[in-house]
């Protein structure tokens, strides 16, 4: 079976209208298709995000949402409560995105190597307590 993956950006139009449009693109191949939904820059339990796991539940499919730190921390919304109703769902993992969300593309270029790791491990620890009993992936980081 070959694999693709399809990469999809989506902004204010609605993340569910893309995924549908790739699930169809990707239904209509020849050859089995593997879909890849990495969706960036969650920051809360908004009508979009809460929209696309809907539609990935309802499919039977998966996706993984990056995650702000500076959103953990907020908490709007719900957002421990609404990250671990999806993740029991197992259709859905959330990912560390950094921790300054919006405008803070470079945050990892920015300051010293002690301030970049303090941001990272900050996100790690706000995950830790929003998601209990699960650690990232590749769990923490350790120090150089």
């Amino acid at each position: 079976m070959q694999k693709k993956q399809f990469v999809g950006k989506w902004r204010s139009a609605g993340g569910s209208a893309i995924a549908a449009a790739l699930f169809a693109a990707a239904a209509a191949a020849a050859e089995p298709q593997i879909v890849l939904l990495k969706l960036d820059d969650c920051n809360g339990p908004g009508p979009r995000y809460r929209e696309t796991a809907e539609f990935i539940l309802k499919e039977g499919l998966k996706v993984n949402f990056g995650v702000f730190g500076s959103a953990l921390e907020k908490n709007p919304e719900g957002f421990d409560q609404w990250m671990n109703e999806m993740v029991k769902t197992g259709a859905v993992e959330f990912w560390n995105h950094g921790y300054g969300g919006f405008g803070h593309a470079n945050e990892n270029q920015e300051g010293t190597p002690e301030e970049i790791r303090a941001r990272i491990f900050k996100t790690q620890d706000l995950s830790a307590k929003m998601l209990p009993g699960r650690s990232p992936p590749s769990g923490r980081m350790r120090a150089a």
